[in-house]
């Protein structure tokens, strides 16, 4: 703020512009600059999160800032009188402090990344679900061959429910052989709460399916 302050000259000086008589003068104090307060990074975890303590004095004051869900969530920091914002325009407004709560991202684990079988047979791997998170997920399990003249790969969807961050849930994924060839099979999850889960980054697998195998024997009768 501003204050104002009277000089008084002692007898036999006088002021540099030859004047003897009482001057005043105006002062001012700044106003000491602070930081905006960072939120807390948090993922959708299925309870209630701190984003942003409380602060009732000091500096500024703010309630609390919670939340549950994914999305964003706000509260208004009130600036106490002799403070500003160190930095950005308005800085001795009040503001608006907004935090997030991201998605969860659930994850795909396959029991093997690849597997040959011979055209006719079948051959079987598993995919299991994880949450990603601190609760459980529901959602769509989706397998597709991406070339069906050669091998493919069902249930081609499967409806997955209660799968936690620990052991999750798993399907079992069966693949035949069509033809001579190699394929790639894409192993999708879709959450059911697409408000607070991003679908889950999508796996492969690789398949190789023959028309024969070759066996050899001994001249003595023997495999070898």
């Amino acid at each position: 703020g501003e204050y104002t302050i009277t000089a008084t000259l002692a007898s036999g000086y006088r002021w540099s512009d030859n004047a003897t008589g009482t001057k005043t003068f105006k002062c001012t104090m700044a106003r000491k600059a602070v930081a905006e307060p960072s939120c807390t990074s948090a993922t959708y975890n299925g309870s209630s999160q701190t984003l942003l303590a409380a602060k009732t004095s000091g500096e500024y004051t703010n309630s609390a800032i919670t939340g549950t869900n994914a999305g964003d969530y706000s509260q208004t920091l009130t600036l106490n009188s002799n403070y500003q914002w160190s930095s950005g325009s308005n800085v001795t407004s009040n503001r608006t402090k907004t935090c997030s709560i991201g998605k969860a991202t659930p994850t795909i684990t396959l029991s093997a990344t690849s597997g040959t079988v011979v055209a006719g047979k079948t051959i079987t791997f598993t995919a299991t679900v994880k949450s990603g998170t601190g609760t459980t997920v529901a959602g769509t399990l989706g397998a597709s061959s991406g070339t069906t003249s050669v091998a493919t790969v069902s249930p081609a969807s499967t409806s997955i429910t209660g799968a936690d961050n620990s052991s999750g849930k798993a399907t079992t994924e069966t693949v035949t052989g069509v033809a001579s060839g190699s394929s790639m099979l894409t192993i999708s999850f879709t959450p059911t709460d697409t408000a607070n889960y991003n679908n889950a980054v999508a796996v492969t697998y690789d398949v190789t399916v023959q028309t024969y195998v070759r066996i050899y024997y001994s001249t003595n009768g023997g495999n070898v």
